[in-house]
């Protein structure tokens, strides 16, 4: 066999290992999450969570969302997109599906663009005693495609990216909502009215 033979041989193992390496590494999901309280109820919160014009305001890069999360009617939304912009300026289009929903308690999303697929999740509980929310987010990414093989080749900000935005949103509500009072009880103004 000839030397130019052997290096080509050698080529295409090194380049077969490599490929299968990187395949392999992809195809791992990656997950992040953030737990913190925060200062609202539920109620004062969820808006964040699902209207377009809020979303943007606390979602790392998030420039457009068609319409918003919260279904109408009882009925889930049909597919939505949302646009975010990366740190160079590139646009990427999701295409979102809300696939579980409990006005004020949970939201989660599968959204997907080219080979990344995501699962989001959100979840809202109340804690009486310190009158504030327990906030958790978090999100699975996996990948197919072209993108599993590049993905192990760029560091991933997944865990960064999700704790600071769910600062974003904590140091949001709490500048912008009013401190929640439970509703007044009925029963106590209906009796202080007929004496």
């Amino acid at each position: 066999m000839s030397v130019v033979n052997r290096f080509a041989l050698f080529l295409i193992i090194f380049l077969s290992v490599v490929l299968a390496g990187l395949w392999i590494s992809g195809g791992k999901r990656e997950q992040a999450s953030a737990t913190l309280a925060i200062e609202a109820h539920p109620s004062q919160i969820y808006n964040y969570l699902v209207e377009p014009e809020k979303l943007k305001q606390w979602v790392e890069g998030l420039t457009y969302v068609d319409q918003p999360l919260a279904p109408r009617k009882d009925t889930l939304p049909p597919k939505l997109l949302r646009v975010y912009q990366d740190s160079n300026g590139k646009e990427r289009e999701f295409a979102d599906e809300v696939i579980r929903y409990n006005e004020h308690d949970i939201l989660s999303i599968i959204s997907k663009h080219a080979g990344t697929t995501q699962i989001i999740f959100y979840q809202l509980d109340w804690d009486e005693e310190n009158q504030q929310s327990q906030f958790t987010y978090s999100v699975q990414e996996t990948y197919s495609g072209l993108d599993r093989f590049m993905a192990p080749l760029q560091p991933s900000p997944l865990q960064r990216r999700i704790a600071t935005e769910a600062q974003h949103l904590k140091r949001l509500v709490e500048a912008n909502e009013s401190k929640w009072a439970p509703p007044a009880d009925d029963s106590s103004s209906a009796d202080a009215n007929e004496g």
